[in-house]
């Protein structure tokens, strides 16, 4: 069967953009573009060789160490979900296809049910995306349809145009140490090879690192091609998980609700991850503004 993809367009004073969707990858964004002045500029990095489609993450972010953890007196036992990760990783949505519940020429809904299974909560989840102009905003809804609580983390996994020079800047409070498992050892100051607000080159060394108190926005520039990008989240994402491969052409910046491991975690981390009421709905919002010289 032929992928069906489904494509967002905006026209502005500096040309055209693009936001193009893969429904049934996850719903995963393909390709997020400008035109200007008859050069392309790609803001996240579009797939090819089946790596770069930015998706959502849900019911939680991250890595859970070995599938399981006990929440509520009851024991979770999650599959391992990707070849070769010996723990459960970023939730069930990037996994799925998703249904298309509306379109217009710039925006789209698309939505997600998931009937409790080894994860035992059912739970319904909405994706509202718009492209104005050059910016593009994606809403995350979760309703916890089940009639307990819900242990929950949502979070957003966008892949960047790799190249060199690239900095990232954000205001954070911490740094999350991981062990050899790539799991939470402790909570740190920011070293000073990490420092964020200062502004840290993506592109000089692996990076694969977690930040707390995350103040909700960051840029990223690429300095040699004179462009950048603003992200910013709404209440609830606190965190930044940053993974740079110098053997890929991209780099993730990843804000989520939720510490890796979160639901494993004792009560000396703090802002591990939420709990949704049974019943009730929870949204967070990503933007994405780009600019260029």
């Amino acid at each position: 069967m032929d992928t069906v993809l489904l494509r967002l367009t905006s026209e502005h004073e500096k040309g055209t953009s693009q936001v193009v969707l893969n429904p049934s990858a996850g719903a995963s964004i393909v390709e997020y573009s400008s035109v200007a002045e008859r050069s392309r500029i790609d803001w996240l990095h579009p797939v090819h060789d089946n790596e770069g489609g930015t998706f959502v993450m849900v019911p939680f972010c991250s890595r859970i160490a070995g599938g399981k953890f006990n929440f509520a007196g009851q024991v979770v036992n999650l599959p391992r979900n990707l070849s070769g990760e010996p723990h459960a990783i970023h939730g069930h949505g990037f996994q799925q296809e998703w249904v298309v519940d509306r379109t217009t020429p710039d925006s789209a809904d698309l939505s997600l049910n998931h009937e409790a299974d080894a994860w035992l909560w059912s739970y319904r989840c909405e994706q509202h995306l718009c492209l104005e102009a050059e910016k593009l905003s994606l809403t995350l809804k979760l309703c916890n349809l089940s009639d307990t609580p819900m242990p929950y983390g949502l979070g957003l996994h966008p892949y960047f145009p790799r190249h060199e020079g690239m900095v990232l800047t954000a205001q954070v409070a911490s740094h999350l140490r991981l062990d050899e498992q790539l799991l939470p050892a402790e909570i740190e100051p920011l070293p000073r090879n990490l420092r964020l607000p200062d502004g840290l080159d993506l592109t000089e060394h692996y990076l694969d690192n977690v930040f707390c108190g995350w103040q909700r926005a960051l840029r990223i520039i690429w300095p040699e091609q004179q462009r950048w990008l603003v992200l910013e989240a709404s209440a609830g994402c606190n965190h930044l998980v940053v993974w740079s491969p110098p053997d890929k052409d991209f780099c993730c910046v990843e804000p989520v609700s939720n510490l890796p491991d979160g639901f494993n975690l004792s009560a000396d981390f703090s802002d591990a991850f939420a709990v949704l009421p049974a019943g009730e709905e929870v949204a967070m919002t990503f933007t994405f503004t780009p600019g260029y010289d």
